[in-house]
């Protein structure tokens, strides 16, 4: 969810007042891979902006029921409206100078520094009173990122934040993209970080279509580091994706609904290590049908 979109995604969510949804609707499903299957927000932020009633009525109807936030500065005004409605969430992204530090690239791209949570602790305690379980750093703005040394001492600034986040009953985690898998130095950005980082303090939250665009062994990756997955993002990429770690974009029809692109979901979410991720959230960005994406996503999961 671009924080951009913040005073429009309020204005507009704010109007929603309980909906009473239609005797058609999916049952909870239960003991299958669908009761895994959420939603982060983030990829349906336009419309649930445009037409919010309709777009919640769909999440709910398709039989989702987790999700996940982008921006904790939403939590006071849309937790009530979504529990209200049977949904669950979490988890949530949060800024990344929440722990960087560094809120010059943040400001840059747009956004205005948030105003009601003033730094990491009193981040967490949101999540703590808003009962979200998952605190979810998005990315490293690439500003910020050095050498391997520098990915090393970020890694053990994740630590302590780590360590905040489980004294309050928090677990913090760490959102890929493809550039830290980039071979350098007969080893990779992510391989750093993951010596140094404390499963016990930090987990993965992985992003399957960003290890499809570093084109890695992604069934290798999870069982390797197993101890560190504790949640999914799934997005799938089409068959002409090329390999690439730097990506300031990509070009719309490199984004698919699950199933639809190359990587192989049939393979991986069998893999024995992802047994325990109890949540698989859909991040299906940059789709000319998000409902149809979302809804051939499902189809596509439930024949697995």
């Amino acid at each position: 969810m671009a924080y951009l979109s913040r005073r429009s995604f309020l204005s507009s969510m704010l109007s929603v007042v309980p909906l009473h949804f239609a005797a058609t609707k999916k049952p909870f499903r239960q003991e299958n891979i669908m009761d895994k299957v959420g939603l982060h927000l983030g990829c349906i932020v336009d419309e649930l902006i445009k037409r919010p009633q309709e777009t919640l009525a769909f999440i709910h109807t398709a039989g989702i029921r987790h999700l996940e936030l982008s921006d904790p500065a939403l939590l006071k005004q849309l937790h009530p409206i979504l529990i209200g409605m049977g949904f669950q969430l979490h988890a949530t992204h949060f800024p990344s100078p929440y722990l960087t530090g560094n809120w010059q690239p943040f400001t840059a791209f747009g956004s205005a520094k948030p105003s009601n949570i003033k730094d990491f602790k009193e981040l967490v305690n949101e999540a703590v009173k808003y009962e979200i379980p998952y605190l979810v750093f998005p990315n490293i703005f690439p500003q910020d990122r050095g050498d391997l040394e520098w990915y090393k001492n970020f890694a053990s600034q994740l630590n302590e934040g780590g360590e905040i986040c489980k004294n309050m009953g928090v677990q913090l985690c760490y959102h890929n993209h493809s550039f830290e898998f980039q071979p350098t130095e007969n080893t990779s950005p992510i391989e750093v970080m993951l010596n140094v980082l404390n499963p016990e303090l930090v987990q993965l939250e992985l992003d399957i279509f960003w290890c499809g665009i570093a084109d890695i062994n992604i069934e290798d990756f999870i069982s390797k580091y197993d101890n560190y997955i504790s949640l999914l993002h799934l997005g799938d990429i089409s068959d002409d994706t090329a390999q690439i770690y730097r990506a300031v974009s990509l070009p719309q029809k490199t984004f698919k609904a699950i199933g639809e692109g190359k990587i192989n979901f049939d393979s991986i979410l069998k893999v024995e290590a992802l047994s325990d991720v109890p949540y698989y959230f859909l991040n299906l960005q940059q789709s000319d049908d998000i409902f149809k994406d979302i809804s051939n996503s499902i189809d596509y999961l439930e024949r697995l």
